[in-house]
């Protein structure tokens, strides 16, 4: 959780400059502050130049957003929407979220996964945007099996690291791929 000092910082900050970090217009501040700093007792706000939406394996535009980490701009950390949520995409994330409320990205704080790189998130976005889902899926378990250790079975490594909504997202892409061959 972040101190009190720290959210009016924060706050500050998003006030000042707030067409950085909302796609909205917001004519009273007052009335939307008290709601901006409970949020940011568990999330952090994004600035739009910091996060983009991109394709899921399903190649649903929109239903992924893409967003920079907050020291280390080449690493970024992925979120797919799950019905009006959305959902850290690694498994071990499942509960650290991403809030959109008055136009304004906020993701949480606390994450127990490693971020991605963003050349790589990109590699796979424009492979997505080509209709290319088994070659996008191939750099997402390239990169799992990168970090494969001696000790554990890739099959179980690889298991561990895909996140239920890839899981569905690759079951659905199967189904699409099959009924298309047919």
């Amino acid at each position: 959780m972040v101190d009190t000092m720290k959210r009016k910082m924060i706050l500050s900050d998003i006030q000042k400059s707030i067409k950085e970090y909302s796609t909205e217009e917001i004519n009273d501040w007052d009335s939307i502050k008290s709601n901006i700093d409970k949020i940011l007792e568990t999330h952090r706000p994004i600035k739009l130049c910091d996060y983009e939406y991109g394709m899921t394996m399903t190649l649903k535009n929109g239903h992924r957003i893409i967003v920079k980490e907050e020291n280390d701009k080449t690493k970024v950390r992925e979120y797919s929407k799950s019905n009006k949520s959305w959902i850290c995409s690694n498994r071990h994330c499942k509960y650290a979220t991403l809030k959109i409320k008055y136009g304004i990205v906020f993701t949480a704080i606390t994450h127990n996964c490693e971020p991605r790189e963003y050349s790589m998130a990109l590699k796979i976005q424009e492979l997505l945007k080509q209709g290319k889902t088994t070659e996008a899926l191939g750099l997402t378990m390239k990169r799992r099996s990168l970090r494969h250790t001696s000790n554990q079975p890739l099959s179980a490594s690889t298991d561990q690291s895909l996140s239920d909504s890839t899981l569905d997202e690759l079951i659905l892409a199967n189904i699409i791929k099959t009924r298309n061959n047919s």
